[in-house]
């Protein structure tokens, strides 16, 4: 199969960003690895066997850019300042958006690893084994991933909501 490149990026900038994001923690660096990643197709102009083929090669691109970002010297100095999700224009109410805000947060305050497979299981939605394939991992360990992520967001949640 042939790269239609703009349709390519037509078709998952989507994904491609909000796993930057997940792993960046800022707008600016995720935009950096976007356009490396897309730059890296236009390059290289690999043929696909097909649109999944080419999916799983650009998500495993964007975690390889996303880690080698995380290793830079830059990123360590910098703090994340941005939103990735923006919740404004949403139609939720303020109780829902502050919700959602917390929640958000939470999830980027994960570390790498278990943030990467939230993103890509529940945001995504990819199952586990797909997950393990794109991160060439076992699928336990993205179940395990999962697991603890989920463990850390209840206690992290629990701790931020005040029942009166």
């Amino acid at each position: 199969m042939d790269v239609d490149f703009k349709q390519a990026v037509n078709d998952y900038k989507d994904t491609v960003y909000k796993i930057a994001y997940a792993g960046c923690g800022n707008v600016h660096d995720a935009d950096d690895v976007i356009q490396d990643v897309f730059f890296t197709l236009y390059r290289e102009r690999k043929h696909f066997d097909s649109e999944e083929h080419m999916k799983a090669w650009l998500i495993k691109v964007t975690v390889n850019r996303v880690k080698s970002h995380l290793r830079s010297f830059r990123s360590r100095k910098n703090k994340p300042i941005d939103d990735a999700f923006p919740l404004s224009d949403s139609g939720l109410g303020p109780e829902e958006t502050a919700e959602l805000q917390l929640i958000r947060d939470a999830v980027m305050n994960l570390p790498g690893d278990y943030r990467i497979a939230v993103i890509l299981y529940y945001f995504c939605g990819y199952s586990c084994a797909e997950i393990a394939q794109i991160l060439r991992t076992k699928e336990p360990t993205v179940r395990t991933r999962l697991k603890r992520a989920r463990e850390k967001l209840k206690t992290e949640l629990k701790e931020e909501v005040c029942y009166d």
